[in-house]
C-alpha cells in the first residue's frame, strides 16, 4: 500500500517496489537499513507469478543491495492475502548493528 493507504498497483512489480519501499523506511524508523536484514519471507498469491518476482527482485535488490550480497529470502505460495488484489507480500527480519 502507499501512503494514502492506496494499493500500489494491479500488478506484482508495482506491489513489489511500494513493498521494498515500505520495508526501507521501516527500518530506517527502526535505526537500521537493508544491510541489516538478516532474511526475509515472500508470499505470492499465485506460482505463475514467480518468474514477473525473481525479475522484479533482481531489479529492486540491485538497487537495495549494490555488492549483490543478498539476505536469505524464503519464496511462499499462498491462497490470498489479506485483500483482494494483493498479490504480493515481504517480511524482513533485521538486526540493528
Amino acid at each position: 500500500m502507499d501512503a494514502n493507504g492506496q494499493l500500489a498497483g494491479p500488478d506484482l512489480t508495482s506491489q513489489a517496489r511500494q513493498a521494498y519501499t515500505n520495508l526501507g523506511l521501516a527500518l530506517e524508523a527502526a535505526g537500521c537499513g537493508f544491510g541489516d536484514v538478516l532474511k526475509m519471507g515472500t508470499y505470492l498469491v499465485s506460482a505463475d507469478l514467480i518468474d514477473e518476482f525473481m525479475e522484479a527482485r533482481s531489479s529492486i535488490f540491485a538497487e537495495l543491495y549494490p555488492g549483490g550480497d543478498y539476505p536469505p529470502n524464503t519464496l511462499s505460495v499462498v491462497a490470498r492475502l489479506v485483500e483482494p488484489g494483493i498479490v504480493f507480500e515481504v517480511e524482513a527480519l533485521a538486526i540493528r548493528s
